[in-house]
């Protein structure tokens, strides 16, 4: 990868996990602590508020001791566990309609199971060792397509800590974040922050129940998304199917039992 003008503001290193080396040896060249407190922030989703809003929240322009660490953390990986993350979130090949880079997280257990267990931490600081130079050092827009499988794997505190941690870029350059198959932690705070936060938030906030759905923002091609999680469409269209089968019955059965209004006062 080219090597790219650092500003002086910025954490420096490169953005690839092949070049954890140089950026663990410029963090020290980061400054200032950075402010970023949101009532409106989990996770990714934190990152939805309103550009401007983000932009005044920073105290400090630079990077934050919490972002030089996630970075370190990202670096210290070793070469196997970085080889089963860059399965689980990579840049894609696909762009929105504005020319943002697509940025794809798809965590899954190590087992290579869309339910098994990950250590959610590292894996974000891996993906953020990939997004570094892109969105920090290059300060380019990007987009996010976070696959949940009904499970966003992460606690709301240590979803907090990760949002807390990012550099003010990754607030200012993002254009939107898909979810795909949402949990219902996501589901409900959908719900509870509809009434309070900005309209900005909601245009850039998409939902999807199912993959197919991302078709109408993206070349799916280019977006590759394992075959397994374009399976899981069909997963979930089974199991609504039988939910209503279920519901169906249910219904049924009550009636049958229900009382004959006809034969009332006789």
């Amino acid at each position: 990868r080219a090597a790219v003008a650092r500003q002086p503001e910025d954490c420096g290193g490169g953005g690839g996990s092949n070049e954890a080396v140089g950026i663990e040896g410029d963090l020290e060249g980061g400054r200032g602590e950075a402010s970023y407190a949101n009532p409106e922030s989990n996770g990714f989703l934190g990152l939805l508020s309103c550009r401007r809003r983000a932009m005044r929240e920073v105290a400090a322009p630079g990077c934050s001791a919490a972002y030089r660490r996630l970075l370190r953390t990202g670096g210290s990986l070793q070469e196997a566990e970085r080889t089963q993350f860059s399965n689980m979130a990579w840049w894609s090949d696909a762009s929105t309609s504005d020319g943002a880079r697509v940025f794809v997280l798809v965590p899954r257990g190590l087992d290579g199971s869309i339910d098994g267990h990950v250590d959610m931490w590292r894996l974000l600081a891996y993906a953020a060792i990939e997004m570094h130079r892109h969105v920090v050092e290059e300060g380019r827009s990007y987009a996010v397509v976070w696959v949940q499988a009904g499970d966003h794997r992460i606690w709301s505190l240590s979803a907090w800590r990760f949002r807390r941690s990012l550099h003010a870029r990754y607030f200012e350059n993002v254009d939107a974040v898909h979810v795909v198959h949402p949990s219902w932690a996501v589901r409900f705070y959908e719900l509870a922050l509809w009434p309070v936060v900005e309209e900005s938030f909601w245009d850039r906030l998409i939902s999807h129940e199912r993959v197919e759905f991302l078709s109408t923002y993206f070349d799916m091609a280019a977006l590759a998304l394992p075959k397994d999680i374009v399976e899981f469409d069909s997963f979930l269209d089974k199991e609504s199917q039988l939910l209503t089968e279920q519901a169906a019955i249910l219904t049924t059965g009550a009636a049958a039992f229900a009382p004959d209004s006809s034969s009332c006062g006789r």
